[in-house]
């Protein structure tokens, strides 16, 4: 699980700017995984409490999942080499990326349980899809023949291009019910990534104010507050918010992620409490956060989604989990 192993953190505070009321908030954590799995990376989870992502398996291939009621449904698109699942909305369609025999990369809805559909860009050599809103707009990418790669929603048969900043790569990751998007740029020229946000039909292009070089936004709620991580030159790397052209650092006191928001400004993620060592955490009240309970006693797990209804979906080093708050 290296994307949660390789740092450290513990967080030391909170803003204001996600924060509502304060109060103490009880979870019950459910540990689950996939026969035959190397590794298991949830990435969404819905208000019903369906979550979705992929899972690598012995062959190298990855292969997308559906996890509801306690069942793992293994989402695997007709005649591809790897699927690749990483949105879910409320009426419960998927979108993710598939790659063929060929070696191209095309963007699919999965509906129904049963339903796939290819979503690739006309005379392109790539297309994916990464999440997906409640108004059924999935945002992804495209690369034409030259290597360009370009932002686009999909609605309804119909791809939109939206412009990005010249000359980067730009990666999507969450886009809200107004069809607002929180992402970075995978190459950012002169600074390393760099976090993005479209709102209100503009796109801007995040500051990295001080010594922040490098960031990358996971996601943004229905208020346009987008939550991601940043690092300094020091090498600590911490969570931020952004917010209205407010950018917002947390004080940590190694390094710490957010990697999730819901519409109540509820934040989830990891603290890293030693070299090998972490623990995921959700973010609410004026300054109060809670870790999670440990997957099995695990003691290398992160938070990466939670929904509207507080239900929290995360990575362990075996498998992966549900939170859920106490009623």
């Amino acid at each position: 699980m290296t994307a949660i192993s390789r740092r450290r953190a513990l967080l030391a505070g909170c803003l204001s700017l996600v924060c509502a009321g304060a109060h103490a908030t009880t979870y019950t954590t459910t540990a689950f995984n996939i026969t035959g799995a190397t590794y298991v990376y949830p990435l969404a989870i819905n208000d019903a409490g369906t979550a979705v992502g992929y899972y690598g398996t012995s062959s190298g291939d990855p292969q997308g999942f559906i996890y509801a009621k306690g069942i793992v449904t293994t989402v695997s698109y007709p005649k591809s080499v790897q699927t690749y699942v990483s949105g879910i909305n409320k009426a419960g369609t998927v979108v993710g990326t598939y790659r063929d025999k060929n070696g191209f990369f095309h963007g699919f809805l999965y509906t129904g349980g049963k339903h796939f559909t290819d979503v690739s860009v006309p005379n392109a050599t790539a297309t994916s899809l990464r999440a997906i809103n409640d108004k059924g707009i999935a945002v992804g990418t495209t690369t034409s023949p030259s290597g360009v790669t370009q932002l686009i929603t999909y609605a309804k048969g119909s791809f939109t291009t939206i412009a990005t900043q010249s000359g980067e790569t730009p990666v999507p990751v969450a886009i809200n019910a107004a069809g607002n998007i929180a992402g970075w740029y995978s190459d950012a020229s002169s600074h390393g990534e760099q976090s993005f946000v479209y709102v209100n039909g503009t796109v801007t292009t995040l500051p990295n104010p001080g010594k922040i070089f490098f960031s990358q936004a996971y996601g943004i709620n229905k208020s346009g507050v987008a939550v991601g991580q940043a690092a300094n030159v020091e090498g600590q790397q911490f969570g931020f918010t952004y917010h209205n052209s407010h950018y917002n650092s947390v004080a940590c006191s190694a390094d710490c992620y957010f990697y999730g928001i819901n519409d109540s400004g509820v934040v989830v993620g990891v603290n890293f409490t030693s070299p090998t060592a972490s623990t995921a955490f959700v973010l609410h009240g004026k300054g109060t956060y809670t870790t999670l309970p440990a997957p099995n006693g695990d003691t290398n797990y992160a938070a990466t989604a939670i929904n509207n209804a507080g239900v929290i979906v995360g990575e362990a080093s075996v498998g992966a989990f549900i939170s859920t708050p106490a009623p």
